[in-house]
């Protein structure tokens, strides 16, 4: 049974007994990167969906770009491409923003090399409104920003603390079948959100998950969870807000 992880981000206000206090997000945080599928074939379009948390309300803008690096060389293979094509920005809406990717066909020379998969790394940098000048760079199309979005940790190093979140989501380039490729688990929610906000304190809310091995990690801008981690039991997980 392959691993998978599920994230579940939950925008309630109220408090909670006895929260995890990392279970509480008081900051811009990208808290989920789902790429679907999760493993491609070389010139295959993928579908992004980036979370992300606005405790605050300042809105958010989101850069995201791919960078293909088998050897750890500190460059992004797909630098020989037009910038549009492996580089893409805009705002976040209603807590989400969407983007279709391809997948660079060239990659399927890799497999001729005697590779059976190459890992595609995705970065999504999320910032406040007018507080990163790197997406008026993107935007210009700046020389030198190959190796600038080469180098994450060295962008990041240059931002502030508060109103800037950085994460990775890396996904697989195969040659396999599609039958073959790994896929995301499903989940589905088996409560009434309706019904949440009339209740304080230790809310159950439960998922059904369409894999065993699934480790549940809950986030809230309000109150928060009571466990960071929670293990999928017979095809369903709980948490405690």
């Amino acid at each position: 049974m392959r691993h998978a992880m599920m994230g579940l981000l939950w925008l309630v206000g109220g408090c909670a007994m006895g929260p995890n206090t990392e279970t509480l997000i008081d900051d811009l945080r990208v808290v989920g990167v789902t790429l679907e599928p999760p493993e491609v074939a070389p010139g295959q379009n993928v579908g992004v969906r980036v979370t992300v948390a606005d405790p605050q309300g300042l809105g958010a803008e989101v850069l995201f770009w791919t960078c293909t690096d088998p050897f750890f060389s500190g460059e992004c293979l797909e630098a020989v491409l037009p910038l549009e094509q492996w580089v893409s920005e805009g705002p976040v809406e209603e807590g989400g923003w969407d983007h279709a990717l391809e997948v660079p066909g060239f990659l399927a020379g890799w497999f001729k090399k005697g590779f059976t998969e190459v890992p595609l790394t995705t970065w999504v940098l999320a910032c406040e409104p007018g507080l990163c000048d790197l997406f008026d760079e993107v935007r210009r199309g700046d020389e030198g920003l190959d190796e600038r979005l080469a180098s994450p940790d060295d962008i990041l190093a240059g931002l502030p603390f508060e109103g800037v979140s950085l994460a990775r989501r890396q996904g697989w380039v195969s040659g396999k079948s599609p039958e073959d490729q790994n896929r995301n688990p499903t989940v589905e929610p088996l409560f009434e959100e309706g019904a949440l906000v009339e209740k304080v304190r230790g809310v159950e809310l439960r998922f059904s998950v369409s894999e065993e091995a699934v480790d549940a990690y809950g986030f809230s801008e309000g109150g928060g969870f009571s466990t960071t981690e929670t293990r999928a039991v017979e095809g369903e997980v709980s948490l405690t807000w």
